[in-house]
């Protein structure tokens, strides 16, 4: 293929990429009247011989136009011409996160905290777009996608996250099967179970590889290393404890929902995708996260071309995050002197500001008036005082039992310690205190010692009661159910 060949309506531009049995062009799809579209043509190599290449394509075809989410890639429909065999399908103007993850480790630089929730979060609303999308007929198609990895998500300014290559995905709709023995995905993201040789391919097997993204996004780092056998074994039978602890010492609010995500046994692993987009969205809502995945992208952008509008969007909202990912975006960026150093004087004033507004809310001191006030009776100073403290311990209260929720917690044999997010607590496990309130969000809890403990990541919701139930004879089973209610 070359720049400038006509396949039917499209006219190729340049390559985007290729992979082991298709080549991805830019095209431009021209029509009557003057239309013209640009389109990604994913094109059969014409020395992809084997069925199983031309299968993948079809399947990617047939899947594609039956998915239709803001974040993932549309299909638009698949040609056979000039006895070449490609779909044509949305282009997405922007890069994989696998090059951005390429380059800030190149720069040295970590991934502000803000974009990492928002890259989660939209791959993880196109897996359960795709994990509950239905075919013509209303069933289920139970799209799993098998080959998710950071090479197939695209990021892009004013576009966000698109989900890409359902080549290797299995859904009812699929005419082919998996011989026994074949491993097909990226070894490094492949799930534990598919290494064991099922072909029982379900969301779990997303929701594994989902995880290592995130650990890899956080830690700047590859999870899983070395040859195929290598991976393999590691990801079957590794000690993924250091690699939790690099994780906290990195981005640790994350490694409640890494660890659900990790779990070996696909039964109890992280179930759904939607609880990724809870567990997230009540992440956010907690620690109020300034900037996000548009702030990056415009900060890349200026990088490629210089866009002021992006220099100045940067200078209105960095100031507003203390995540020090941003400053050193910020310093390897290739913004102008002058932009750089107003940015580091706006941060550090911002942070100094924070820190002013932290000590005074510490010391409980307030700004005195600046013009006298006329004064009041005491009685009637006293009044109002009660008054005000009321309505406050009131609302205080109504608060308080609004945004919490309440944690049972059970195990078999009963009687075991609970330690939530790393601290041991009082409460023992189906005893009289077995339950506990804590804010809304996702908590660690551990249960049992030794040998026999059981780990689980629980998402507490405000207003419900949450049954946490592990089974403690070194398997590490835990269930979880909920319900409205409170702690008594």
């Amino acid at each position: 293929m070359k720049a400038g060949q006509q396949l039917g309506p499209h006219r190729l531009v340049h390559q985007l990429g290729e992979g082991a049995y298709a080549q991805v062009w830019l095209a431009e799809q021209r029509g009557e009247h003057g239309f013209s579209k640009k389109v990604a043509l994913k094109i059969l190599k014409e020395t992809a011989t084997d069925a199983d290449a031309f299968e993948s394509l079809l399947d990617e075809a047939r899947l594609g136009g039956m998915l239709h989410h803001r974040h993932v890639v549309d299909v638009y429909g698949i040609s056979q011409i000039d006895g070449r065999t490609f779909i044509a399908m949305e282009y997405v103007d922007g890069a994989t996160l696998s090059d951005v993850l390429g380059q800030t480790t190149q720069d040295g630089v970590q991934l502000p905290l803000s974009v990492i929730v928002d890259v989660v979060l939209g791959i993880a609303q196109a897996l359960d777009h795709a994990h509950n999308a239905k075919g013509p007929d209303g069933e289920k198609l139970r799209v799993v996608h098998r080959d998710l990895k950071p090479g197939n998500v695209m990021l892009a300014s004013g576009v966000g996250v698109k989900v890409t290559d359902f080549g290797l995905a299995k859904a009812t709709t699929n005419q082919n099967v998996t011989q026994a023995g074949q491993v097909r995905g990226t070894p490094g993201y492949i799930a534990p179970e598919v290494w064991a040789g099922t072909r029982d391919f379900t969301p779990a097997v997303d929701l594994w590889a989902l995880g290592v993204m995130i650990w890899e996004m956080a830690v700047g780092d590859r999870l899983f290393s070395g040859g195929v056998f290598e991976v393999m074994s590691q990801a079957m039978n590794g000690d993924l404890e250091p690699a939790f602890g690099r994780l906290t010492a990195a981005r640790p609010e994350l490694t409640p929902l890494v660890r659900q995500l990790l779990v070996r046994e696909p039964a109890t692993r992280c179930q759904s995708a939607w609880e990724v987009v809870e567990a997230l969205e009540a992440l956010k809502r907690r620690l109020d996260l300034p900037g996000g995945l548009e702030l990056f992208l415009e900060l890349v952008g200026v990088q490629r071309a210089e866009n002021r509008r992006g220099a100045e969007a940067l200078m209105g909202r960095a100031t507003a995050s203390d995540d020090p990912a941003w400053s050193q975006l910020i310093n390897t960026s290739e913004l102008s002197s002058t932009d750089r150093e107003q940015l580091r004087v706006a941060r550090q004033t911002a942070r100094k500001e924070r820190e002013a507004l932290a000590q005074e809310r510490a010391s409980g001191s307030e700004t005195a008036f600046q013009t006298p006030r006329p004064k009041l009776p005491l009685e009637i100073i006293l009044g109002i005082v009660v008054v005000i403290l009321g309505i406050g311990l009131w609302g205080w209260s109504a608060v308080q039992q609004q945004e919490r929720g309440c944690v049972v917690f059970q195990s078999e044999p009963t009687g075991k310690q609970v330690t939530v997010d790393g601290e041991p607590t009082s409460l023992l496990t189906g005893s009289a205190v077995s339950s506990a309130e804590y804010p809304a969000g996702t908590i660690a809890v551990t249960m049992g010692d030794g040998p026999q403990t059981a780990s689980v990541a629980v998402l507490v919701e405000a207003g419900r009661r949450t049954v946490v139930w592990c089974t403690l004879d070194g398997s590490g089973a835990c269930t979880l159910s909920a319900e409205d209610g409170r702690c008594e």
